[in-house]
């Protein structure tokens, strides 16, 4: 079989136009499409991976902003809480403080009340008593209370040291305070009885005082000096007494323990 070389060369040269056309007309158009379209993608995967990191800064920011406003979320709660805790306290302190004053002051009135009616009563006794024995010394003896006061006193100032002569007792006025009003002749015994318990012939000057509070009674003052009898005096230890045996209880205590 003989083969013609310009056929051979021709078909070479057709075949390398032919490769030349492609790669110019076809390939090199396509190669550049998707080069380009390459290249947009990796643009679109570089802004989407710039996004996806802005995102994930942005959760990691809302993390973070959601973290520290839960944690002043607790230390609020937690500072509420503990003023509210210390307001409960003081609230209740000054409650305390109030509710101990004025049962304080309730337990005070109670004391002064039972003192006051404690008073009233050792006053009402003591003079009812006082008047009793009055009337059942003038039946008895005869004698008025008044008189008996007096032999009473003269009784006692025999047992009582009198002032001397170099006293200045004897320069200053003597008051005789009585719970009755004593009659003139009553006066001159009174002046008299004091006159011969001071002696030395001295006569010092006297005032008369009536003063009901004595309660069958006469009281002699000189430069701080008290010389009395009253009996008053005698019957408060026995109205003390009474009183005692008649209080149950100290009311205020068995309300403290209530």
């Amino acid at each position: 079989m003989n083969v013609d070389p310009w056929i051979v060369i021709a078909q070479i040269v057709n075949f390398l136009l032919l490769v030349w056309l492609l790669r110019r007309f076809l390939y090199e158009p396509v190669v550049k499409v998707i080069a380009e379209r390459d290249a947009r993608l990796q643009a679109s995967r570089r802004r989407a991976e710039e996004r996806e990191d802005a995102a994930r800064a942005e959760e990691d920011k809302y993390k973070e902003m959601a973290a520290r406003l839960e944690a002043e979320r607790r230390q609020i709660l937690q500072e509420a809480a503990a003023h509210a805790d210390r307001e409960r306290e003081r609230l209740l302190a000054e409650a305390r403080s109030v509710a101990a004053k004025a049962r304080e002051e309730m337990y005070d009135r109670l004391r002064a009340e039972r003192s006051e009616v404690e008073a009233q009563i050792r006053e009402g006794i003591v003079r009812e008593a006082c008047a009793s024995a009055g009337k059942i010394v003038t039946e008895l003896t005869g004698t008025s209370v008044s008189d008996a006061l007096i032999d009473t006193m003269e009784r006692r100032l025999a047992g009582v040291h009198p002032p001397t002569s170099s006293d200045k007792a004897l320069d200053i006025p003597i008051e005789i305070r009585t719970s009755f009003e004593p009659q003139p002749a009553q006066r001159e015994r009174l002046r008299s009885m004091v006159e011969s318990w001071i002696g030395s012939g001295a006569t010092p000057e006297l005032s008369f005082v009536q003063d009901p509070t004595l309660v069958l009674g006469i009281e002699i003052s000189l430069v701080g000096e008290r010389v009395s009898w009253s009996a008053r005096d005698v019957l408060e230890s026995v109205v003390e007494g009474a009183l005692t045996r008649m209080r149950p209880g100290d009311g205020s205590e068995a309300i403290r323990h209530a």
